[in-house]
């Protein structure tokens, strides 16, 4: 049985040791993820766009919406990916391009079918109950880095080391996780506001209920609205963002020297 030796990571040290990599990352941090999340916004826009065109009808019945919805989020994830291996690149004191942020794309059917498992799992978990849900998005937090590190592994195998290395660091995430969630909640403020406003009282509409909010609707129009959020999420997000990619490379990295992947055994030569 191999040997496990998780260490704590000290995070007020940890942190520093980031902004200190940050201030010496050679493509600049704040550049790099405005590009990434500028893109996001305008990919968001166009999904918004596609969807303003089906007019009334149902997303489900509407085909062109449920494309750009579904292809839209599969283009910010493997955009996420990118900025992973920035991350990775910045805490490892290598140079990393713009271009990095395209990288996920040679290897986007393993971090779909990488994605889906995820969501799956945790999603199975939050459906019986909360804390399941979120045991196991911690257990297989790293499962995306490990493509990140070997592109050539399969999805399943990519699961399997997170959950190796995910031991003894679990608790530690969630700590650091803490650490950002208040920059989180503010950059998904206007998504939340926009939630409780039109997609709570529908949900209660859906199963017969009559429930609302007297909450000031924003005089825009969808687009505008969409506009005005993303601009909002990217002002904020550009102030944790870097910090906090970093943060999760710098746990993966120390997670990985720490709790090694068995190998398997040698055949003998004959």
């Amino acid at each position: 049985m191999p040997e496990f030796h998780p260490t704590f990571i000290p995070r007020r040290q940890r942190l520093r040791e980031v902004r200190d990599c940050l201030s010496s990352a050679q493509v600049p941090p704040r550049r790099f993820f405005a590009l990434y999340l500028g893109l996001v916004t305008v990919i968001d826009l166009v999904s918004v766009g596609v969807q303003l065109l089906g007019g009334d009808t149902p997303l489900l019945e509407d085909l062109p919406s449920l494309f750009a919805v579904v292809l839209s989020n599969l283009l910010v994830q493997l955009l996420l990916v990118g900025t992973l291996l920035y991350g990775l690149a910045v805490w490892r004191g290598q140079r990393a391009e713009y271009a990095t942020l395209g990288d996920g794309f040679s290897f986007a059917g393993r971090c779909i079918a990488v994605l889906l498992l995820q969501h799956l799992i945790v999603g199975s978990g939050l459906t019986l109950m909360v804390l399941p849900g979120i045991y196991f998005f911690y257990v297989y937090r790293f499962a995306l880095f490990e493509l990140c590190e070997d592109p050539g592994i399969g999805p399943v195998e990519a699961m399997r080391r997170a959950r190796i290395h995910a031991y003894g660091y679990k608790r530690q995430l969630f700590a650091m996780d803490l650490r950002f969630l208040p920059w989180i909640l503010l950059s998904r403020l206007p998504a939340i506001y926009q939630d409780l406003v039109y997609l709570l009282p529908a949900y209660a509409r859906t199963y017969g209920l009559n429930w609302t909010l007297s909450l000031p609707a924003i005089p825009l129009s969808p687009l505008g609205q969409t506009a005005v959020f993303d601009l909002f999420h990217l002002a904020v997000a550009l102030l944790y963002l870097p910090a906090f990619t970093v943060a999760q490379a710098s746990y993966y990295d120390t997670a990985r020297e720490t709790n090694p992947i068995p190998q398997p055994p040698r055949l003998p030569e004959e």
